[in-house]
């Protein structure tokens, strides 16, 4: 059951730092820049978390990275908002990349 709270958790923080600092994209598709921009903010966002929630985010990318990336992207294309800046295949890459880089500490725990 935490895990799936957990991974829930995760996807809505993702979601929610997304449509903000998405708001301003236009609907075109999804360039190298806009994939930047968008893992720098979730990137930016890393350091407020909490410890424990940092912890429990690797935890869950620890046991099924595949199922916390197609997460992430659901919820990104469930927005209008993030749906119109990016395809769900950019939302994977950004995704992929920004917890490989936030799990990156030794076994997979928060940088």
């Amino acid at each position: 059951m935490a895990s799936r709270y957990t991974t829930r958790s995760a996807a809505v923080f993702v979601a929610s730092f997304a449509l903000a600092f998405g708001a301003a994209v236009s609907p075109a598709v999804a360039t190298p820049a806009k994939e930047a921009a968008n893992l720098a903010a979730l990137k930016a966002t890393w350091n407020t978390e909490s410890v424990g929630a940092q912890t429990a985010t690797c935890k869950v990318y620890a046991i099924s990275k595949t199922a916390v990336i197609s997460t992430g992207a659901r919820t990104m294309m469930a927005s209008r908002i993030t749906r119109r800046g990016m395809s769900t295949t950019a939302w994977k890459r950004v995704l992929t990349t920004y917890y490989e880089w936030a799990c990156s500490g030794p076994n997979n725990t928060p940088r």
